[in-house]
């Protein structure tokens, strides 16, 4: 693993040509880990203010912020859409178009081999805890990319907090690849901008109607493709706005813009109820999406264009797809061992060994599993969006 900082050079001159044959930012790398953290720290941090014995209002405040953890996600499909975004338009700056064969075939490469993987380990834990016949609804949802959808109308069953209980974003991701790719080719970029608002405009007359009709807040809101549509939105503008540009700012302003991020998911969680368990929903969920929108637009901001990034924090970036596949099969494990051996409950100790565990097997799987679908994939590129690196692969 690289332990270096390594310098986020310019992929074109002057960063607004769209015609280089990559591009790799290892800041972005920097955003994917932290959104991964952040969903690592939501599922193993107490998120009821009785779990934490400390005077008031800290057990309220932490509380909080472990159910603003789970924002994380938007945050990676922010990510995914801005850079879906910009290697298609820069595909289509060098080619002319864009080759829809290629871009499902590279997809397939990188999402399936590993999400597949995932099913099988829910698969075969639910069998071993004796729950796979009441969970094969589920399975089926999930291999038909529709886990989203059939959690949302049914609630989570058996596989939550099973180790596939997560794979339902996936199948949001994937009805993006759906839409987007067609619609980058055809229409031009100022009709991409009026698309990516009717996105965004799309989800709040989503949110306004689950909250007029009190949907759960954290079932059938948030798992809803239309509602998370809002963070693709977002993404996509980012991308058409900044140009294929990097922005320049000062530290202190990313800190600032890191802040506030920071501050508009805590609101959200807090005031608004984003992400409280077993909540009902009411109209406060549309300025509560607004602000996990904004949130995941500051994160970006704060990070696009930084300079130097750590190798290690690039490497982690890079394996978090598999982090994120194998860290309820870690906390699991880990709790199922808790458990046997009666140790005390500890969420701090569970948040590392998770981290530990989902580090291991993300790292075994990136080297050997995923690397040789990894290199297919690369075959097919025609805007690398790796580095050039034998760590990469």
């Amino acid at each position: 693993m690289a332990q270096h900082s390594t310098a986020a050079a310019p992929t074109t001159s002057a960063l607004g040509q769209r015609s280089a044959g990559s591009f790799y930012r290892p800041e972005l790398d920097a955003v994917r880990f932290l959104a991964f953290f952040c969903v690592l720290c939501h599922h193993t941090l107490p998120r009821q203010p009785s779990a934490y014995p400390l005077p008031r209002p800290f057990p309220a405040l932490l509380a909080t912020l472990s159910n603003a953890g789970g924002l994380g996600l938007c945050l990676f499909f922010t990510l995914s859409a801005y850079l879906i975004c910009e290697l298609l338009l820069r595909e289509k700056a060098r080619t002319g178009t864009v080759s829809m064969r290629r871009f499902y075939l590279r997809r397939v490469l990188r999402i399936w081999p590993l999400y597949f993987l995932g099913i099988a380990i829910g698969v075969a834990w639910a069998a071993h805890f004796g729950g796979l016949r009441g969970d094969l609804p589920w399975f089926t949802a999930y291999l038909l990319m529709a886990g989203n959808i059939y959690t949302g109308l049914h609630g989570w069953g058996g596989i939550s907090p099973g180790p596939a209980g997560a794979l339902w974003s996936i199948s949001i991701e994937e009805q993006f690849y759906l839409l987007w790719p067609g619609l980058t080719k055809f229409a031009s970029q100022r009709q991409l901008h009026r698309i990516a608002w009717v996105l965004i405009g799309a989800a709040n007359l989503t949110l306004l109607y689950l909250g007029l009709h009190h949907a759960e807040v954290d079932r059938t809101v948030w798992t809803n493709s239309l509602v998370q549509f809002y963070m693709f939105g977002v993404g996509i503008l980012l991308s058409l706005y900044l140009r294929g540009r990097m922005p320049r700012m000062a530290v202190g302003w990313r800190l600032l813009l890191a802040v506030a991020a920071l501050a508009a998911w805590f609101t959200a969680a807090l005031v608004f109820h984003v992400k409280d368990r077993d909540a009902l929903a009411t109209v406060a969920v549309l300025p509560g999406y607004a602000l996990i929108a904004a949130g995941c637009a500051g994160w970006m901001m704060a990070f696009m264009g930084l300079q130097r990034v750590p190798g290690w924090i690039a490497y982690l970036g890079r394996i978090s797809y598999g982090l994120y596949v194998f860290h309820l099969f870690a906390i699991d494990e880990w709790k199922g061992f808790a458990s046997k051996h009666r140790l005390p409950d500890n969420p701090l100790l569970e948040l590392l060994v998770a981290f530990a565990g989902s580090l291991l097997l993300a790292a075994l799987s990136y080297r050997y599993f995923e690397a040789p679908f990894r290199r297919l994939k690369d075959k097919e590129a025609i805007i690398h969006s790796q580095p050039a690196s034998p760590v990469a692969g």
